[in-house]
């Protein structure tokens, strides 16, 4: 594995983890709050056929911020487009987790042409609980200073009740950064929850929620790949009901896979299963 500086959109920079440097590019997007580092514990075999990067969003880890709060979904997928221009491969495999779902969503949607596979890891398409409720668990409650990474760690254990006390412990020494005062601050950029330009990310989005499910549910339809659509188990985020129609306006070979014993974060929760998962269904694209 080896460290890289790369371009999004709007100039900015991102960093990445690339595993291996052979094969067809195969993005590893993670959600809001997160790290590219989440994969670590997936990646495994996929490095045998693979070109492996898993990258850091904008606004998190050691990415840039955006000063100007591009924090939308568009803007993620928008990093996207940019992130495979600058790769000789015309098709790439895009792995989205929730955040990182909806902005590979929104790549498809633009660049269908690009994808040889798209895979959505607990995000639906149906926006159904559009208010701030929808952001309860994700840690953006957390305090935001913290002494040591023990403690930080030992707070983690609320938004990833799930994940192991040893992946917990190794993603606070990611997710945070020394300040000039000596404590620790959180990576990501808070500005990601300030209004912008009239959007509120913790109002009450149902208009947008509306307009924005019938986008994704547009994208999908619009696919010329197979489409894998991944639910943790004990997901409040994603249905079952919801995964399945997915997969069912999806291009043949698209498939809805459950991870057993997993939550939201199921790349933490169960990172053996979802491995197994996305190699048996990339297994015929390597």
């Amino acid at each position: 594995m080896r460290s890289l500086e790369l371009k999004g959109a709007d100039d900015l920079g991102l960093h990445a983890l690339e595993w291996s440097q052979s094969g067809r590019p195969l993005w590893l997007m993670h959600g809001f709050g997160h790290s590219a580092r989440v994969w670590d514990e997936v990646v495994g075999s996929l490095t045998d056929s693979f070109r492996v990067l898993a990258v850091d969003q904008r606004g998190h880890g050691d990415s840039d911020h955006d000063p100007e709060r591009g924090y939308s979904h568009p803007d993620f997928g928008r990093d996207l487009v940019a992130l495979t221009e600058g790769v000789e491969d015309p098709l790439h495999v895009v792995v989205g987790h929730s955040m990182g779902g909806y902005g590979a969503m929104h790549f498809a949607g633009r660049h269908p042409e690009r994808l040889a596979a798209l895979v959505v890891v607990d995000a639906g398409a149906d926006l159904a609980q559009p208010k701030a409720g929808r952001f309860k668990g994700l840690g953006i409650q957390a305090p935001p200073r913290f002494e040591t990474h023990d403690e930080y760690a030992r707070t983690l254990v609320r938004t990833l009740p799930l994940t192991s006390e040893t992946q917990r412990a190794r993603l606070a020494r990611h997710w945070l950064r020394r300040a000039e005062a000596g404590h620790y601050e959180l990576k990501w950029d808070p500005a990601y929850l300030e209004p912008r330009h009239g959007f509120d990310p913790l109002a009450d989005r149902s208009e947008w929620a509306e307009q924005e499910s019938a986008r994704l549910w547009g994208f999908l339809e619009g696919l010329t790949c197979p489409l894998l659509v991944v639910r943790g188990e004990h997901s409040p985020i994603l249905s079952v009901e919801t995964a399945r129609r997915m997969v069912e306006v999806s291009p043949p070979g698209s498939r809805f896979a459950e991870v057993q014993g997993a939550g939201h974060p199921v790349m933490l929760d169960n990172p053996a299963d979802l491995s197994g998962v996305l190699e048996g269904f990339l297994s015929d694209l390597a």
